[in-house]
């Protein structure tokens, strides 16, 4: 077999990833559902965005020393700020436990009520 040879995907695979990228009707099937329930659930759809974006910035924060720059570590510095004579761990805890809910509440987008797009939309 040579270095270039590709082997193709089987056709009774139930595998997502490959019906996605062929662009197949399981994958759209489940964009549809996906965006059926976020405008049925604007509200949960927001927070959750916010809670997964305040998630990824709280890892990125402790990769950076990876590429050269200092560590944010969030929980921590939050936690000395909101309880400075509590202990390292309850600190963490606690900077935790507000990180994520200003996190979640500053990064979720306002939900905008269809009838007011609607409104705007058409005038």
């Amino acid at each position: 077999m040579s270095d270039s040879a590709m082997v193709a995907p089987r056709e009774d695979s139930d595998s997502a990833v490959g019906q996605e990228a062929a662009g197949g009707a399981a994958g759209e099937k489940a964009v549809d559902r996906y965006r059926t329930w976020v405008g049925d659930h604007r509200v949960s759809a927001a927070l959750l965005a916010g809670l997964v974006a305040t998630h990824l910035a709280t890892v990125v924060g402790y990769f950076m020393p990876g590429i050269g720059l200092p560590q944010l570590d969030w929980n921590r510095i939050n936690g000395a700020i909101y309880t400075p004579k509590a202990s390292p761990d309850v600190q963490f805890l606690s900077g935790g436990i507000f990180h994520y809910v200003d996190g979640i509440v500053f990064t979720s987008p306002t939900p905008t009520p269809a009838s007011s797009a609607t409104t705007s939309a058409g005038s």
